[in-house]
């Protein structure tokens, strides 16, 4: 016995279905909501197409009940044809899903490359290379040495996009794998932190920040990749929204229940009716929006997921926004001391291989800064 079935909406499209190769002729040959027929492999069938308000069903079985009676066919034609609207929503909802996984994925795939090429021409007028083509080193070369302060800093950025695409490809795995690959080991976490706070040098510069790590000499289970995406997000956005000339600071407390790694910054004020939205897809601040250093509002979701495969929390404290502040371009900003809180539990943390590594406050300060 078999029973073929197709589920298509309004426009034809097919949203699921049970058939083999040869029943294509079979759907293309059925005009009827009922009908015996021995054309499918010489086996006695009933086939019939039911168009519905959501679509069309398409019925073929060999089963004998059904067969023998076209009331019993009808009434499960009727049920497969109820199943459109079912189906085609569950379609759309996938779809939709993929479509935001992917659409952010390009979106900032297309971002990074966009300002890696401004970068570059920037500093290497396209035009010249055009001009220059026999001579492309050598003109190159001369606009590095003429400039060198300037070729340096293109390098960082460039170096800052390489790895924000690198981690644009670690989250997608990460998270949108069904079974990803976690590779838990001891890390000791002021090298974590200072391996990612360095890569935000130029945008310290650029804002007048500094960043400050105080000692810790904990070594922590971790699976290094998604830990340090997470750390790079939130340092992003460190960077990108707090107060120009200030510090950000990463301190450590420990207790009986595991470790605490706070991350305190003076940065734009967030409102108690935002911190429930600020892990939602899309989502920016009225700061972050007025600031216009608003971006596609995923981070925190993200930051929040990977910290969860490291079995550790993320903690939002907003502080009290302070009197607002006029900016240069006319804007009136409110900063507030804001924290973000992750801990680990006791179970994260490995006992020192030997004696304790040595660490100290370390202080990342751009010549920029005030």
């Amino acid at each position: 016995m078999h029973t073929h079935y197709q589920l298509c909406d309004t426009k034809g499209a097919q949203i699921v279905a049970v058939l083999d190769p040869s029943c294509v002729e079979c759907i293309k040959g059925c005009s009827t909501e009922s009908e015996v027929t021995s054309s499918c492999k010489g086996v006695k069938v009933r086939r019939g197409k039911s168009q519905a308000s959501g679509g069309t069903a398409f019925l073929c079985t060999s089963d004998v009940d059904q067969v023998k009676s076209t009331k019993v066919f009808k009434k499960n034609l009727l049920f497969y044809s109820s199943m459109i609207p079912i189906y085609a929503e569950v379609r759309d909802d996938i779809a939709k899903r993929e479509f935001e996984k992917t659409s952010n994925l390009l979106h900032n795939l297309i971002k990074f490359n966009a300002l890696e090429l401004q970068e570059l021409y920037a500093l290497i007028p396209q035009d010249e290379l055009v001009k220059s083509f026999r001579d492309q080193v050598e003109m190159v070369e001369g606009i590095v040495k003429r400039d060198p302060k300037e070729s340096a800093g293109v390098f960082l950025r460039l170096l800052k996009n390489s790895v924000s695409v690198k981690n644009e490809f670690a989250v997608y795995q990460k998270l949108y794998d069904t079974s990803p690959t976690l590779n838990f080991a001891a890390h000791y976490v002021h090298k974590v932190i200072l391996n990612v706070a360095h890569l935000f040098y130029q945008g310290m510069l650029e804002n007048s920040l500094r960043i400050r790590v105080d000692a810790c000499a904990d070594r922590l289970s971790l699976d290094y990749e998604s830990f340090q995406v997470a750390l790079y997000h939130l340092l992003d956005n460190a960077v990108k929204y707090a107060e120009s000339g200030t510090e950000i600071a990463f301190t450590f407390e420990r207790s009986n229940s595991g470790i605490r790694i706070c991350l305190t910054m003076e940065s734009l004020a967030i409102s108690p009716e935002e911190l429930g939205e600020l892990y939602r897809s899309g989502f920016s601040g009225q700061q972050a929006v007025l600031a216009k250093t608003a971006g596609k509002g995923v981070g925190m979701g993200i930051v929040r997921t990977l910290l969860g495969l490291n079995y550790a929390t993320l903690t939002i404290k907003p502080g009290h926004p302070r009197s607002p502040k006029a900016t240069l371009a006319g804007k009136t900003l409110r900063y507030a001391t804001n924290i973000f809180a992750i801990d680990l539990a006791t179970k994260s943390m490995v006992p020192s291989a030997g004696a304790a590594a040595p660490s100290h406050t370390t202080v990342i300060k751009p010549s920029g800064y005030r």
